[in-house]
């Protein structure tokens, strides 16, 4: 009886003695957020949330956690 041993083993699971390349990722998560969500103060919520729609202040705020007040409900786009 002929068998292929390198077939046979088990990469994945509880008997793999490898280490994960992922494991000693860092895993970037989004930026650490300075500020509330623009949305909760805007009159356009709602809008926004109907038509899938977002905002300079909120764009600001997912890339870098903070925004300027003056641009809640400015410069509203389709959310791609």
């Amino acid at each position: 009886m002929l068998y292929d041993n390198e077939l046979m083993s088990c990469s994945q699971g509880m008997y793999n003695n490898k280490r994960s390349n992922v494991s000693g990722m860092d895993l970037y998560y989004g930026p650490e957020n300075k500020m509330p969500v623009p949305c909760d103060t805007c009159d356009l919520m709602e809008q926004c949330a109907e038509r899938i729609m977002e905002c300079s202040a909120f764009k600001s705020w997912t890339t870098k956690g903070e925004y300027d007040s003056q641009k809640i409900g400015k410069l509203l786009k389709k959310a791609s």
